[in-house]
Parts: structure tokens; sequence; C-alpha cells
């Protein structure tokens, strides 16, 4: 639970960095899409893979929907993380009860302002733009900043993020590609708009 909440979290701060404009986020902007993540692990041989899609609602949250190898929805809203598996009653984590989900999401919404200064004593935050467009950005969090991680590189193309890479300080690693981008003013399927509203969104 805590590894796959922690790969939600990173997602979420990648797409809004670098994804989601300031305006787009305040409003009722929805982006969509599909990923494919790669885990390594340290000490296996193989890595795990997993794919789905997601849906990041402006401000109320984001749905994280994992289709294979098995089925896990997880929602990440200002309340909390609820993560449902088929068969298992809902686990939910307020965000009381989990103090680098608040520390996430201040950083959240420094992020969404589009104001990188408000990182810069958290994160240093080195973004460079290739002659083909490319932007990489490479995060390296501070003491400050509550989440287990030593380096986040994210790439893209203009709004889109296309990849994500996790470096952990345990020497695991996750890569998610972002693919089929859709953004749209709303609004949420019935079925997106009650997973947000159970988990507080």
């Amino acid at each position: 639970m805590k590894r796959s909440l922690g790969a939600v979290l990173i997602v979420c701060l990648g797409l809004t960095i670098c994804g989601l404009s300031a305006a787009e986020a305040q409003s009722s902007q929805i982006l969509r899409g599909e990923y494919t993540q790669q885990r390594t692990l340290k000490g296996l041989a193989k890595p795990f893979h997993s794919a789905g899609r997601f849906v990041l609602a402006g401000d109320r949250g984001l749905i994280w929907q994992a289709l294979s190898p098995f089925a896990a929805t997880t929602i990440l809203t200002d309340a909390g993380i609820t993560q449902k598996m088929a068969n298992t009653s809902p686990l939910k984590i307020s965000a009381a009860q989990a103090p680098f989900l608040q520390n996430f999401r201040h950083v959240l919404r420094a992020s969404l302002s589009g104001q990188f200064d408000l990182l810069s004593g958290q994160f240093h935050v080195d973004k460079t733009v290739g002659d083909d467009g490319i932007w990489r950005a490479v995060l390296t969090p501070g003491d400050a900043v509550a989440l287990p991680i030593t380096r986040l590189e994210i790439t893209g193309r203009s709004g889109d993020v296309q990849s994500i890479l996790l470096v952990r300080a345990n020497g695991d690693r996750d890569l998610i590609q972002l693919a089929k981008h859709e953004r749209h003013g709303g609004p949420l399927s019935p079925d997106e708009a009650a997973l947000l509203a159970a988990s507080g969104g």
C-alpha cells in the first residue's frame, strides 16, 4: 500500500508541476490519460510491470486506476487517500493521519500556482528544454521533504508529461510512462464524480 500510494503522489506532483497551468488546475479542467509503470526493486532480478489509466480533475483530486496485472483504484483528494480493491473494504488514510501527505499537499499547491520559487525551500529544481522541444525537469528533495525519494526526473513536450522516473532512498526505481492525454472542461463521468465525492473531493 505504501509503495503504490507513494507512486501516485509522485505522479500527481509531476503532472501538476509540468502538465497543468495554474488556470487549468484552479478550474474544472480535467486531464485524462493512460500509464504504464515499471518498478525495479532492489534484490529482484525482474521488474514489476503494471498499466492503467488516470483522471486528474482540477482541484478536486486524482483517480489512479490500475487495470493490470490486477485491478485497484486509488483516489487522492484534500481529505486524504482512499484505495479500493476487488472484494475488499476500502482503505482510507486521512490527511491528518499522514504527515507526508500534508507536506505533499503544500508542495502540490505551490506547484499548481506555477511558482517554482515556492519549491526552492524543499526541492532543487533544474528544468531544461532541448532543441527538439522536449523538456526535462530534475527535482532533488531537501531535508524538509517528508517523501522517501532521492531524485525525480520528469520529461515531456509542451504541456504534456511523458515520463516520470522516481528513485527511492533504498535504491528502488519507478519508471512511469504517460500517454493519450486528453484535456477538456468536463464534466466528470458519474462514476468518476462518485469516487471523488466519496473520498472528500
